[in-house]
């Protein structure tokens, strides 16, 4: 009966679905489950073998994952922090989607690729790099050789790696012994990389050297120009600076300047006259709302219809750009950038952590005050050395 039954699943194996079942996961495997590994755990479990667990094999895995039963995996309460043991140490905790995607992962039979050169023929070039060699390169080199270009070397294009920095080519197509980026990644040599970070995995080593055996592919990027019509082409935004005539107008009498003339003559083009003047009380209504996004106080209605002088308008504005509310308007948009809008939304669902961002309040009040660019980022804690 047993061999009857391995019969079978060998057969369900081989049949196209089985193969696919297995092609699916694998590659969610590589797309979800392998690069959290490496960005979230390998820096503790790999060589380190932090609490004597390694988490870069099968076989490390196998003490902390029950296959098929993600609910017995310790794996997944340490992710979850459901109990004593919270995982990553010291980092932000993985999104719900991310604890999820290790859930799905782990009720599936927690696959993990027996070996490399399976999975390097089981598909094109393009799939062995889209899936093995550009990810780890994002993951553990792009910080510091992109745009950076630590030690003169850019690692995101095949045209850069054959370039090399200050050390020579970093790649030797189809010769791993001669290709820099090898012996770093192995630590042969005096270099070793990726620098202060944990070693690569024996199974990412040899990626890596498969990928430059087979001649480094890289896929050609796609450099087609796009084509851009005449109209498109002469975008206002897009125009350089000029100086342009200013058009002259029959109703000399409505333009206060400029650039109601260029208003107006357009108006008169198309035959069409300016709406009638806004009264006060209108007028105050619109500069208030559009600067601090507040109604006017009736005090403040009675000022200004009763200020008589030709330059009202302008000291309403200067009252208001004064005023803390148009610094608290304006300064939420930066705030939002910046992550100080609110507090860490987390700590509500975790009443037993301390807040993170107790003076905050601090950074708030400074945008507030419309204090000077310069002042504000010598303030920013970022800055000062100070994490959040």
């Amino acid at each position: 009966m047993k061999r009857s039954l391995l019969v079978l699943l060998l057969l369900q194996l081989n049949t196209p679905e089985g193969a696919a079942q297995t092609t699916a996961q694998q590659e969610f495997f590589e797309t979800k489950i392998r690069p959290v590994l490496a960005q979230q755990c390998y820096g503790c479990h790999t060589d380190e073998k932090m609490g004597g667990l390694r988490l870069d094999s099968k076989e490390g895995l196998s003490k902390v994952v029950v296959p098929g039963d993600p609910e017995k995996s310790l794996l997944i309460s340490a992710i979850r922090q459901t109990g004593s043991l919270k995982m990553p140490k010291g980092g932000t905790p993985l999104s719900e989607m991310q604890v999820a995607d290790f859930s799905t992962w782990i009720k599936d039979g927690a696959y993990w690729p027996e070996t490399v050169t399976a999975a390097k023929t089981d598909g094109s070039p393009k799939d062995f790099f889209e899936l093995r060699i550009r990810p780890l390169l994002a993951q553990q080199c792009f910080v510091c050789h992109t745009n950076s270009k630590m030690g003169g070397l850019r690692l995101d294009s095949r045209e850069d790696m054959l370039k090399g920095g200050k050390s020579g080519p970093a790649v030797a197509p189809g010769d791993p012994e001669k290709s820099l980026i090898i012996a770093a990644i192995k630590h042969s040599g005096e270099l070793k990389m990726p620098k202060g970070a944990a070693k690569l995995t024996d199974a990412q080593i040899n990626d890596m050297t498969n990928w430059v055996k087979d001649g480094a592919f890289w896929p050609v990027e796609d450099t087609t120009a796009k084509k851009f019509t005449d109209e498109q082409r002469h975008i206002w935004s897009i125009q350089p600076l000029a100086k342009p005539q200013i058009p002259k107008v029959k109703d000399t009498a409505w333009s206060l300047n400029d650039v109601d003339r260029f208003v107006l003559a357009k108006l008169e083009k198309e035959g069409l006259k300016p709406a009638p003047a806004a009264d006060r009380r209108t007028l105050l209504r619109r500069v208030t709302y559009d600067l601090t996004g507040l109604a006017p106080t009736y005090e403040e209605v009675k000022a200004f219809e009763a200020d008589k002088s030709p330059n009202a308008y302008e000291k309403v504005v200067d009252r208001i750009l004064a005023s803390p509310r148009y610094g608290e308007k304006w300064a939420r948009h930066w705030m939002d950038v910046v992550r100080y809008g609110e507090d860490d939304y987390r700590v509500a669902k975790q009443p037993d952590r301390a807040e993170k961002y107790p003076f905050a309040y601090l950074y708030r009040d400074s945008f507030a005050q419309r204090r000077s660019l310069v002042r504000q980022i010598h303030q920013s804690p970022a800055c000062r050395g100070s994490s959040r």
